[in-house]
């Protein structure tokens, strides 16, 4: 039976740090909405961090594993979590923290499916896509702020970036999927956006 793979990538910059009760309790959530589907039993999840631009993005290892699929362990490991610096403009190392995890689902069996689930409160600028290449994923989720608490910044909104799907070939009909940030601090929001997520993932 094939595994589900997610990684879950986050900005733990120290203005993002805030938020990490939350995105835990996010992940959280939706781990154990998960294991009450069937299809679920095989389910894996990773954790990556991500910085100010200065600063490598790192992968929070389960003992000698990328992934786990331990409810528990997985929890323990996001506790150790450390906020860093940030970038001196705002603009943070998404770029970083999405090519990572992209290293990590290089490693693993190809025919595993694969979601990245992004969270961060910065944006990345206009242009700067090409330097993230190709996503070995089939679901790209991104939960990031919207104009309302970024301003009026020359911003990505990542459409376009290319994604592989089940065959292994960049397939431009996959886009990434985005959400505001803050939908996971409303309750109603987050619920619907979980159903709709792990209804998505079974399905795939």
């Amino acid at each position: 039976m094939k595994k589900i793979m997610i990684d879950f990538v986050i900005d733990a910059t120290e203005s993002a740090s805030v938020n990490l009760p939350a995105i835990n309790l996010f992940c959280d959530d939706l781990i154990v909405k998960g294991y009450h589907k069937i299809i679920w039993k095989n389910l894996y999840y990773g954790i990556t961090v991500f910085y100010g631009k200065e600063h490598p993005a790192k992968i929070y290892r389960f003992g000698e594993k990328d992934f786990t699929d331990n409810r528990y362990e997985f929890n323990r490991v996001f506790d150790t979590i450390q906020s860093g610096n940030g970038s001196s403009d705002g603009k943070d190392n998404i770029i970083g923290g999405i090519r990572c995890s992209s290293r990590k689902f290089r490693r693993i069996e190809k025919d595993d499916p694969k979601i990245m689930i992004v969270f961060s409160d910065s944006y990345v600028e206009k242009g700067r896509l090409g330097d993230i290449g190709i996503i070995p994923a089939q679901k790209l989720h991104l939960f990031l702020a919207g104009r309302e608490e970024l301003g009026d910044v020359n911003m990505n909104m990542f459409w376009g970036m290319p994604m592989l799907n089940a065959n292994q070939k960049v397939d431009h009909r996959l886009t990434p999927q985005f959400h505001y940030l803050s939908d996971i601090f409303d309750l109603k929001k987050r619920e619907w956006k979980l159903d709709e997520m792990i209804t998505e993932i079974s399905d795939m």
